[in-house]
């Protein structure tokens, strides 16, 4: 399965040269209602690069992301490098059961922050964007409070619902999770 994103030739020139893609921050994406529902002290930490399945092409998305100006990437779904990480404690955080996922052992955790996605769902850290006039409520509820905590109860819900009107992207995303150390409680 193929997957596609719309870019300028400089980003493209990026890409390859670093062999790698963007992720950007949820609270910086151009739908501005996007991060409503989602709480306050978690705003800053979802990260996502956005694609399509669709191949025929989008003129609405040459127009927003290329100003008519760039290029069209397909790339294989999972184009990315795999891991596996055994079960184990990494040191304040670990894994329950062996995880496969895109980032090394390294890249998960840094003296910074760490990556704390739920690489082990269906489909890791990739979800089809389900336009929904509820994904306010949908946010919500993805996560809990318990004693001065927020926990994220399912993740994806997060990132995956926007509101009908963006339904003409027809996106798909890959996220992550980057949280700043110390503080390591994302999940219950």
């Amino acid at each position: 399965m193929s997957i596609f994103h719309y870019t300028s030739i400089k980003s493209l020139a990026l890409i390859l040269e670093s062999k790698k893609i963007r992720f950007t921050r949820l609270d910086s994406q151009d739908d501005l209602k996007e991060i409503e529902g989602l709480p306050e002290n978690l705003k800053s930490y979802f990260f996502i690069s956005c694609w399509t399945e669709d191949s025929e092409e989008n003129l609405s998305l040459w127009s927003m992301y290329t100003q008519m100006k760039g290029i069209r990437i397909e790339f294989p779904k999972e184009f990315y490098l795999k891991y596996t990480h055994k079960e184990g404690d990494y040191g304040n955080w670990g894994y329950t059961k062996e995880t496969t996922c895109p980032l090394s052992i390294d890249e998960i955790r840094t003296d910074n922050y760490l990556i704390s996605n739920p690489f082990w769902l269906e489909d890791g850290f990739y979800t089809k964007v389900v336009y929904d006039i509820n994904y306010k409520e949908f946010k919500k509820n993805a996560v809990s409070h318990k004693e001065n905590k927020t926990i994220i109860t399912h993740a994806k819900n997060l990132i995956r619902y926007k509101s009908p009107i963006w339904k003409f992207q027809n996106e798909s995303r890959f996220y992550i999770i980057a949280k700043p150390l110390p503080d390591l409680n994302l999940y219950n």
